[in-house]
């Protein structure tokens, strides 16, 4: 699957760690069971991915797996409902607020 052509681009080298590569090959793998005709190399996983990652934009501190601030979970519990934000209760609120630790990854009830 190679980039459309005409297209200008620039090569450059970059190190993945081990964990990530092996990510990448997980996403060939699957990509290619959903589309067997097509042949997929690392290279051109790795072009759609960061295409992909560049459309969805920055994520929001809540899906970094960094510690939240209390500001920044009354900012998150003031927000307008949206497809991306679990909504709490007022109780896992005061609980998390009292005890002074705070959801950082989806968990499930």
């Amino acid at each position: 699957m190679a980039r459309p052509r005409g297209e200008p681009a620039q090569a450059f080298t970059i190190r993945f760690p081990v964990r990530l590569l092996r990510k990448i090959d997980r996403f060939i793998r699957d990509f290619q069971k959903a589309n067997p005709s097509l042949q997929l190399c690392r290279a051109d996983a790795i072009r759609m991915l960061v295409d992909r990652g560049a459309d969805l934009g920055p994520k929001p501190v809540f899906m970094t797996g960094e510690r939240m601030t209390a500001p920044q979970l009354q900012a998150l519990v003031d927000a307008p409902p949206s497809p991306h934000v679990r909504e709490f209760s007022n109780d896992d609120v005061d609980r998390w607020l009292a005890t002074d630790k705070f959801p950082t990854r989806k968990t499930t009830r």
